[in-house]
């Protein structure tokens, strides 16, 4: 909005501004929708409204949010943690996008994109029930294969 001290022609080219805005966004709204912006008084504050409430949930959202999590499971990356962080978020993102997934299958997914060294580690898992229970294993499980890569090293230096 302009500011107090504009003149009337600026009050007044905003204000037809506003109108033309709102109404463009309120009519392209169902009714349903457009019944929850009567108390919003400015095309931005309905526009903000919209985006936050619908547009995140939208079909064309949600395939993009699942595009980039099977992007994301492709790719880990190193250290594991910030990959498993990141995984994490999205997978809070498709919660909020009320798309979101299983305990479990969240566990499998995160095991069959887990890197080539974590192998044994992926067979030697008998349950996957507990997401938690699994990120905190996988950690200790990235720290003693550091471990052994430290002590190779180490051995290859010495010799």
């Amino acid at each position: 909005p302009p500011e107090d001290d504009a003149d009337d022609a600026a009050k007044a080219d905003w204000e037809l501004r506003n109108d033309r805005a709102f109404g463009v966004i309120a009519l392209s709204c169902t009714k349903r929708i457009r019944n929850g912006l009567h108390k919003i008084t400015t095309a931005k504050a309905v526009f903000e409204h919209l985006r936050t409430e619908f547009v995140s949930k939208s079909l064309p959202a949600i395939l993009e949010a699942e595009r980039q999590y099977e992007d994301l499971l492709k790719k880990p990356t190193s250290p594991i943690r910030n990959w498993i962080g990141e995984v994490e978020e999205m997978h809070d993102r498709l919660e909020d996008m009320e798309h979101g997934l299983s305990e479990q299958k969240r566990c499998v997914q995160l095991l069959q994109h887990l890197p080539v060294q974590f192998r044994h580690f992926v067979r030697t898992q008998r349950t996957t029930s507990k997401w938690d229970d699994l990120r905190l294993s996988i950690y200790e499980e990235e720290r003693a294969l550091m471990r052994e890569e430290e002590q190779d090293a180490k051995d290859r230096q010495d010799a």
